[in-house]
Parts: C-alpha cells; sequence; structure tokens
C-alpha cells in the first residue's frame, strides 16, 4: 500500500481556500470601487 504524503493534500486545500478568498475579496474591492466611482460622478 502506497501511502501518499499528506502535506500536498493540505498545500492543495489551503492553496484553493486562499484562491478563493483573494477572488472573492477583489471582487468585492472592485464593485466597491465602482460603487464609489457611481457615487462621484
Amino acid at each position: 500500500m502506497i501511502k501518499k504524503p499528506i502535506g500536498s493534500r493540505t498545500i492543495f486545500l489551503l492553496f484553493s481556500s486562499w484562491f478563493l478568498f483573494y477572488c472573492d475579496s477583489s471582487f468585492i474591492l472592485a464593485d466597491h470601487i465602482t460603487q464609489s466611482l457611481f457615487i462621484n460622478f
């Protein structure tokens, strides 16, 4: 039985959660910038 290293799975989970969080925050930031631009103009 070949044991898979646990490190690769945890790194993948951390990277995917960080990637989702980063995309979500960047979308929120872009939405906030566009809303402030619409309010200013």
